[in-house]
Formats: C-alpha cells, structure tokens, sequence
C-alpha cells in the first residue's frame, strides 16, 4: 500500500511567501531576498542515508563550477561534520546543516531548493523524494528499492552507488533549465496520483481480506 505527501507539500502559492533562506542562521520564511542558490539532502542517524556520497557528489559539482551549497536536513549530529572533512567542505559555508524542522518549513525548504538528492539505499517506500516532487522541486536518487518505483520517470535516478553518475545527474538539472522544467512538470503529476484516502482505502481492503478469509 503506497503512503502519500502530507497536503502542506505543495508548490509555492503565487503573493504568499513561498520561500525560506537558510543561510540566515534559521529557517523562517524569508520574502526579502531569494538568497544563495542550494540543493537540499536529508540525513538521519542511520548510515542508509549515505551523507558521504552525498558530500562527494556535492563536492564534484562545485569543482565543476557550480556556486550553489548544499542544505541538510535532519538529525544526525557530529558524524555528519566528520565525514566532510575529506572533501573539504565547511559549516556554515558550503553546507548548511538545518537540523530537524516541522513539515511547513520542510515545505518551504523544497520549494526554495534548485534541485533534492537522495542517495539512500534501502527504504520501504521513500517518502522525501515524493514530497519534494509535489513542491515542484526536480530529484536525483538512487534508483534501487521503493524510491524507483515511486518517483518513475518523474526523478532522474542513476545506479545505487555510482557518484559520478549523481553528479552529471545533478549537473544536468541544475544546469539544463528545459529538463528541470521537465522534471517539475513530471513530479507534480506523479505526486498527484498519491494521496491518504487511497492509502485509507486500500489499508481497509487488506483488513477486510484476511478477516475474510478468517472466517
């Protein structure tokens, strides 16, 4: 039974303030200025997250002249600073760590992202990549377990493992205005198709089965 984005992920409302600038040392909403152009990631104390891939694709695509930083968010602590020493990445300069946030700032942070990797590999059925989709944001993954067969051909997804096939992903978008549009388009449809009254529904449906097969 698939799960669905909570309806607070949604793209920007046009006159409202649709967008957070997380390099003013918090995540509020923030209409003044668009800020500094970033990707977003998510980390979490479990090591399938992969924050060191994460940091190495991050890593190539600011060698190959890309300005933006990349924005994690979650809890996960001192690790995450340890691992991006070998790529030379800094706090509060390249990468900013946002911590955890309630579901309307992680809204707000899609929506004023460029571009949302997830390099995880096992989830049961991968839900950030769906939500960043119905905030119009464009997606990179790890097309392997759940993820693939939720995001479709709406995300672009390379080889679990293969960095430098993330970074040229990531580039790509960032770089190619057509395919992120392309993207955006694709994932706001893709995201349409989920919603909890299905899953509701569908849940029920297995109840019902087994009870009926029980009696």
């Amino acid at each position: 039974v698939p799960l669905a984005p909570d309806p607070c992920f949604t793209p920007a409302v046009p006159g409202g303030i649709g967008r957070v600038n997380p390099f003013k040392g918090r995540c509020v909403p923030d209409s003044s200025s668009p800020g500094l152009p970033f990707c977003l990631t998510f980390g979490s104390h479990f090591g399938r997250k992969h924050l060191e891939w994460v940091y190495e694709v991050f890593h190539l695509i600011r060698l190959w002249g890309f300005p933006h930083r990349l924005v994690v968010v979650g809890g996960g602590g001192r690790p995450w600073k340890e691992q991006m020493k070998p790529f030379g990445l800094r706090e509060g300069r390249e990468v900013v760590f946002a911590g955890p946030v309630s579901d309307p700032v992680l809204a707000l942070l899609y929506r004023s992202a460029e571009l949302f990797f997830y390099l995880s590999l096992a989830e049961g059925f991968g839900l950030p990549p769906l939500e960043a989709m119905a905030c119009g944001t464009p997606v990179v993954v790890f097309g392997n377990t759940a993820v693939r067969e939720v995001v479709g051909d709406a995300a672009m997804w390379v080889n679990p493992g293969e960095t430098g096939a993330a970074a040229q992903a990531v580039a790509a978008v960032l770089s190619n205005q057509s395919l992120a549009k392309r993207l955006r388009r694709q994932g706001l449809a893709t995201a349409a198709r989920f919603s909890w009254i299905e899953t509701a529904e569908r849940t029920l449906a297995v109840y019902r089965d087994v009870l009926g097969r029980a009696c």
